[in-house]
């Protein structure tokens, strides 16, 4: 076979000295991680071993909650009471519990003037500072919804059903029994208690088909027909004397007499037991 290699022009040396050149290498740096990636790794890295270690201690005893240590400036009501004290049912673990969320949750109770929580060896302190309400007020509204209103100092507030009832043998109520806005709701208490703590009427709004409680005083009024209450006010008066006792009707008995009050007349009922 005839080589025309060399006879075209193609030299085989010169394709052999070529091939046999080696590219230079190249030395790249290749860096994995920048500087803030790097922080932010470090710091998932920190998250995720504090949680492992939150899951740890709440697996130890010695960190349970044993018990809850409720201290306040009034007794508290049924509500208050499973909220403050059932919290060991919730939470297994002082390191499960959020101090702060707890303390919230308790602030926002209507009764509720200031609420702390601290963590102590084996369960939890409660300090809270109560104001308890002045007036309670149960009705239905022109929807035929039940309510149950206090007046707590100058605010009117909405109780829990178990809450009214536990307040209601120590605070003066009314049972409104005809449907009501609660607005005017609100304000017929405003004026009761006006009447009940100074004394004086300076009201001239009729009322009607309600009843009164007063505990500490032993006195119910039920009124029956729209008066006056001016002549509410001339009732209390009219008790006071007949039952020869102080201004505050600091009554020795224990059980209440029971009233009927119309415009025109108070007639006295035989003695029951409170209800």
């Amino acid at each position: 076979m005839i080589d025309y290699t060399y006879a075209s022009g193609f030299d085989y040396d010169t394709v052999r000295a070529y091939s046999r050149q080696e590219t230079p290498a190249v030395r790249t740096s290749h860096q994995l991680l920048s500087t803030p990636q790097k922080l932010l790794l470090g710091a998932a890295l920190f998250l995720i071993s504090l949680s492992l270690l939150l899951l740890i201690l709440q697996s130890v005893p010695a960190f349970d909650i044993h018990s809850v240590n409720v201290h306040s400036t009034q007794p508290l009501p049924p509500s208050l009471r499973a909220q403050a004290l059932e919290q060991k049912v919730n939470y297994s673990s002082l390191f499960s519990l959020s101090a702060e969320r707890l303390e919230r949750s308790l602030s926002s109770h209507p009764l509720v003037q200031l609420a702390g929580v601290s963590r102590v060896r084996g369960g939890l302190n409660v300090a809270l500072s109560l104001r308890p309400p002045d007036f309670l007020a149960e009705g239905k509204s022109l929807d035929g919804t039940q309510f149950h209103l206090a007046l707590s100092g100058d605010r009117i507030i909405t109780l829990e059903k178990a809450d009214y009832e536990y307040y209601l043998q120590e605070v003066p109520s009314i049972d409104i029994s005809q449907p009501l806005d609660q607005k005017e709701a609100q304000e017929l208490m405003k004026e009761i208690n006006g009447i009940l703590s100074t004394s004086q009427s300076v009201f001239s709004r009729l009322t009607g088909n309600i009843s009164l409680h007063i505990p500490q005083y032993h006195v119910s009024i039920d009124v029956r027909e729209e008066t006056s209450l001016d002549r509410l006010h001339t009732a209390l008066q009219l008790i006071k004397i007949g039952s020869g006792s102080s201004d505050d009707f600091s009554y020795s008995r224990t059980s209440e007499i029971w009233y009927d009050l119309s415009q025109q007349s108070l007639v006295e009922k035989q003695y029951t037991n409170r209800r």
